[in-house]
């Protein structure tokens, strides 16, 4: 026969890990995901430009020296050129400074149109942190 015996867990009081806390708890999961994703558009319309405006939110700090990249896929029928694409801010929200044209100099505030899967990859500048439970906004027109 074993006694039973009050557990307690251990209290960390140290730094977020990743914008993450308690972490010595065992049972504490944090599961990678973007706690808000969104995507507008500022017409409906055919034939006119329009300014597409994301939201991103993740649960847990990305980081560019991790050579981080987002795609947003199931933009058919958007024409944008192959290539950068200008991304641009919203109000004071963090965002388009975040993501770099890998390769090329000067690339912040960019992203990659890749025409052949209609999908925008957003890389990570090598300095860049996404921040955890923070809303990214930005915009680009297509």
């Amino acid at each position: 026969f074993v006694a039973s015996a009050v557990m307690t867990k251990p209290v960390y009081t140290g730094a977020l890990q990743r914008g993450v806390g308690n972490i010595t708890d065992v049972m504490y999961v944090v599961r990678p995901e973007f706690v808000t994703k969104s995507i507008g558009q500022s017409t409906p319309l055919a034939g006119l430009s329009n300014d597409i405006t994301v939201t991103l939110q993740p649960s847990f700090h990305l980081l560019g020296s991790e050579n981080v990249s987002i795609t947003l896929s199931g933009l058919s029928g958007a024409v944008i050129p192959a290539g950068d694409v200008l991304l641009s801010s919203v109000g004071t929200y963090p965002g388009p400074s975040l993501f770099c044209t890998p390769g090329v100099a000067g690339g912040a505030g960019r992203a990659t149109w890749v025409d052949s899967t209609t999908s925008i990859v957003l890389s990570l500048c090598d300095s860049a942190q996404l921040e955890a439970f923070t809303d990214h906004m930005f915009v680009f027109s297509v």
